[in-house]
């Protein structure tokens, strides 16, 4: 079973520009984003994808190819490269199917709207977008060009219902105005819907990266030898990653199985990276001055209470903070501007209440669900603790353990987090060491005290809004990058 560090971490951010983060991109029915921004992460490789479950004959033939393209949402020039590699597609090669990272019914309405005189259904349906980073006049403009210069393209969307009670129930209703009822189209989309509805039910992200496999199936084997190109977050358009959440692999990883080497995929995301610093300032870390890069900010429209990131990077820094224990991950992705091994960046968080946070980031070199990415780091670290404060009897699975107690340990590092609770569970090594693993581990300079080999420790974060999340850790000696580590413990 593999392992993830255990983070509380900013993942939604993470996923806002380069990955797509579904609730970024397409907001829920009723307009109003409720993405939290704390979310502890769950890596299982031994989940599986829905492509295990359609890889029934391998033998088939398949004639027509899969062209991925990865982007960052409602980036222009992203949008003039895809134009021209649908220009390219399309006048050289004949290919009319362009899927999209769209729900099934949004992309059946844009059919529709070829056809139409106005673009009155176009306009309907970005301002369901409002909120979203699709809505943007860039977006907008891209399918204006595709109606105008590619007029015979057919759109086919494979995500879940997003908007599914707006624009979701207005195809419905034209649907049955037309006397559609009858027809797979109308089935499929209430398929859509109801794929939606489940979807922000249970905040489901392995459901909803499973369906965009499904769903893309369903719609690209129907074309027999039909080539296509299809236009999606990053995320989903990496052959060797897991879904951001690590729960499943990826779109793209899932097609692949499935359509081996019928299937290309590529990133367009370095065609949004700034190469020079817009400006140099100057941050203080610790009492220390640093000349501090600044590349610019990026939208956070459609995050609940937050307006915008900036990125700096802090030049000349790494020696100084390469030893600090971390929190929080950010993969290269996300980043404005290209990103190397041994550098140290800032990322401040601007709510909309004009409230900020800043969290300082690393480049090891090391990656996280398959992608480069930089750490978070604990500036303030946590403060030592010499000796417990007190001693108490905590049951475990049914039998007590005396336990060292070190206290309620002020810890701000991230956003969220208010205090950390702490225990040494003595003399429970023997009695647990068979018990099941979880999926989390934890750094040994995460602790207030060292931690050692065939022991067990509690932790309780409690969070400024009054929840607490406890886990049992216990500690084998295993090491990740040269440092001793606790892993969960599976228990009641």
């Amino acid at each position: 079973m593999k392992k993830s560090i255990l983070f509380i971490m900013f993942v939604v951010f993470a996923s806002v520009l380069f990955s797509c983060n579904d609730e970024g991109l397409n907001s829920n029915p009723n307009q109003e984003n409720n993405t939290e921004i704390n979310s502890v992460v769950v890596v299982d490789e031994t989940d599986k994808g829905i492509a295990e479950e359609v890889i029934e004959d391998e033998t088939a033939e398949i004639k027509g190819n899969i062209y991925l393209y990865g982007e960052m949402h409602g980036v222009e020039a992203i949008l003039d490269k895809e134009l021209e590699l649908w220009s390219d597609y399309y006048q050289n090669h004949g290919m009319r199917h362009l899927f999209i990272e769209l729900s099934y019914f949004t992309a059946e309405y844009l059919n529709v709207w070829m056809q139409e005189e106005d673009d009155e259904i176009l306009d309907s349906i970005y301002n369901n977008w409002k909120g979203t980073q699709s809505y943007s006049e860039v977006v907008s403009d891209f399918y204006k060009t595709i109606k105008e210069d590619f007029p015979e393209t057919i759109f086919h969307g494979t995500d879940v219902g997003h908007q599914y009670g707006t624009t979701g129930a207005r195809f419905r209703v034209y649907l049955m105005n037309n006397d559609l009822e009858d027809t797979e189209m109308y089935e499929l989309t209430i398929n859509a819907i109801n794929q939606g509805k489940k979807y922000y039910k249970d905040n489901d992200h392995a459901y909803r990266e499973n369906m965009m496999v499904e769903n893309f199936i369903r719609e690209f084997d129907k074309l027999e030898n039909e080539s296509v190109m299809g236009v999606y977050g990053g995320a989903h358009t990496d052959f060797e990653a897991m879904d951001y959440y690590g729960l499943v692999p990826s779109m793209a990883n899932q097609l692949k199985d499935i359509y081996q080497d019928n299937i290309y995929s590529e990133s367009l995301g370095y065609l949004s990276l700034v190469q020079e610093p817009l400006s140099v300032d100057i941050i203080e870390v610790e009492g220390k001055e640093y000349e501090a890069s600044y590349f610019g900010r990026s939208d956070l429209t459609g995050f609940k209470d937050y307006a915008y990131r900036e990125f700096w990077r802090l030049e000349n820094a790494y020696d100084d903070f390469k030893d600090y224990s971390f929190w929080d991950v950010l993969p290269y992705n996300n980043y404005p501007m290209p990103i190397e091994v041994g550098q140290v960046f800032v990322v401040e968080y601007t709510k909309t209440d004009d409230s900020s946070s800043r969290i300082y980031y690393r480049s090891d070199g090391y990656s996280w669900n398959g992608l480069l990415s930089t750490f978070g780091m604990s500036i303030d670290n946590i403060s030592k603790v010499e000796e417990p404060v007190s001693r108490e009897v905590i049951a475990i699975d049914g039998k007590d353990y005396e336990a060292d107690y070190y206290g309620d340990i002020k810890f701000k590092a991230f956003i969220g987090c208010e205090s950390i609770e702490y225990w040494k569970v003595n003399n429970a090594y023997e009695d647990l060491k068979n018990t099941s693993k979880g999926d989390y581990m934890l750094l040994s300079a995460n602790y207030p005290f060292e931690i050692e080999k065939e022991n067990v420790y509690i932790i309780n974060f409690k969070m400024t809004d009054g929840t607490t999340m406890k886990f049992h850790m216990i500690c084998d000696g295993e090491m990740y990058n040269e440092k001793i580590y606790t892993t969960e413990l599976v228990v009641e």
